[in-house]
């Protein structure tokens, strides 16, 4: 009996002892993963388990946290520092919050609230609101006064030509000129002198309770017309509850009956950062007063009340506008730098006071839009969500780092740092949420699990 001769088949064994984490391409190397589920690089090259999570707290509507000295966050319409519950009147719509850390304290946007995280003597915790308005009711009073509230009296003229025979130190509103100015007589040198700064004292019952000395504000409902137009906006030189000194001219005592708005804004803005103790903001879209803006911001130096002081010092608050379009996409402080992000472009803002304040545009792969949160630093690297994918960011321009990622399209992104590792939490095409996790010191990425994580710190 006739048999076929049969090869045997060749066989091999290979022993994987490198474990190389997540790649989610077509082609893969030995010893990486297409799919994942809760590995770690913990114990590279050994494969591992990540280490198990655990609850801190329970809110029962979270909107936001952040590190201070203790974890702060937002449950419903209160701010919760640590294991203290503070009712400061938040809007409980289920929107997330920011929160941004200036100093020891935490700006709530966009309800535009602020609390200091620094408890008081007697155990509580000083917080309000970033605006201030007051609307008069009853009289108002504009009278010419000196910086510090005293009054140059109701008896100078006003007219367009000098007073005859004047007496030494006589006062004089010469009106040949706009503005108007107020000059003094010197006896000695027989000429009269302009006076530098003139005030106008305002009063009313409660004009000047909610503010304070130095607050930028703007006026509206002066019945005087001229007035009105010089007093659209001023800052506030000095003040008590019923009264504000402001800087400006004036010929004569005026009184209205007619109701006076005095207001302090915090402009509309996107996103909101601190650098340099300032606040930065950035708005693509209706300000305040309707108009169409594309502006970056810049509170006054260590005020994070105001944003509308111009006074040509170095303290004062700043605007510019851009000409890039686009809406923006993220902001973030790097290295020092204010940082703003469109999908296609970055602005960096250089200086230090608002007169060599600059803008530079860099054209770069920028922030995806839905993805503001996803940007975090991990050993001194700036880490991000683009439309591309996951880019590092050094200072110069930025680098692609998920490839292993493969070609699925992520959105919605939020991430955080832990040691070495980026975490980022994203959505992919169809709704489905990945956990991510990037070691910066191996190069390698994880999937933890399907977490879908809002916010981090």
């Amino acid at each position: 009996m006739m048999f076929p001769t049969l090869n045997p088949l060749k066989t091999s064994r290979e022993s994987i002892e490198i474990f190389k984490g997540y790649n989610h391409n077509i082609r893969i190397g030995s010893g990486e993963f297409y799919e994942m589920e809760n590995l770690s690089s913990d114990n590279y090259p050994l494969l591992s388990p990540r280490p198990k999570r655990g609850v801190y707290e329970s809110p029962e509507a979270p909107a936001g946290l952040i590190a201070k000295d203790a974890l702060c966050y937002v449950d419903g319409a209160d701010f919760v520092i640590g294991d203290t519950r503070v009712s400061i009147g938040l809007s409980a719509d289920g929107e997330p919050k920011s929160l941004i850390s200036m100093g020891s304290h935490v700006i709530i946007m966009p309800d535009k609230k602020y609390i200091n995280t620094t408890e008081k003597e007697d155990g509580g915790y000083d917080y309000g609101d970033i605006e201030a308005s007051v609307t008069t009711s009853g009289s108002v009073s504009f009278a010419l006064c000196k910086a510090d509230g005293s009054s140059y009296g109701t008896d100078i003229p006003a007219q367009a030509t000098a007073p005859t025979e004047p007496e030494n130190l006589a006062l004089w509103i010469d009106t040949s000129s706009v503005p108007h100015a107020l000059k003094q007589y010197s006896a000695s040198q027989g000429t009269w002198t302009s006076i530098a700064t003139t005030c106008i004292k305002i009063s009313a019952s409660g004009i000047g309770a909610p503010f304070s000395e130095g607050d930028g504000v703007t006026l509206s409902g002066i019945a005087d017309t001229s007035l009105a137009e010089t007093l659209r906006s001023a800052v506030i030189r000095a003040r008590a509850a019923d009264y504000i000194i402001v800087k400006g001219i004036l010929d004569k005592v005026t009184t209205q009956t007619a109701a006076l708005t005095v207001e302090r804004k915090m402009p509309n803005m996107d996103f909101i950062i601190e650098s340099g103790n300032r606040l930065w903001g950035c708005r693509y879209g209706t300000s305040l007063n309707g108009e169409t803006v594309n502006e970056i911001y810049a509170s006054k130096l260590g005020d994070f009340k105001n944003w509308n002081c111009f006074v040509g010092i170095s303290t004062d608050s700043y605007a510019a506008s851009l000409g890039t379009d686009g809406p923006f996409t993220g902001a973030f402080t790097y290295l020092g730098y204010p940082l703003f992000f469109k999908e296609t472009c970055m602005h960096k803002i250089y200086g230090n006071y608002p007169s060599n304040f600059q803008i530079q545009t860099t054209v770069l792969r920028g922030v995806q839009k839905g993805c503001s949160r996803s940007l975090a630093i991990v050993n001194e690297i700036l880490y991000y969500k683009s439309r591309s994918g996951v880019c590092a960011y050094d200072g110069s321009l930025p680098v692609e780092i998920s490839a292993a990622l493969g070609d699925v399209v992520y959105q919605n992104a939020a991430a955080g740092a832990l040691g070495n590792k980026y975490y980022i939490s994203m959505a992919d095409t169809v709704g489905g949420y990945h956990l991510f996790v990037y070691d910066t010191v191996k190069g390698m990425w994880h999937r933890e699990d399907s977490t879908q994580a809002v916010d981090f710190c």
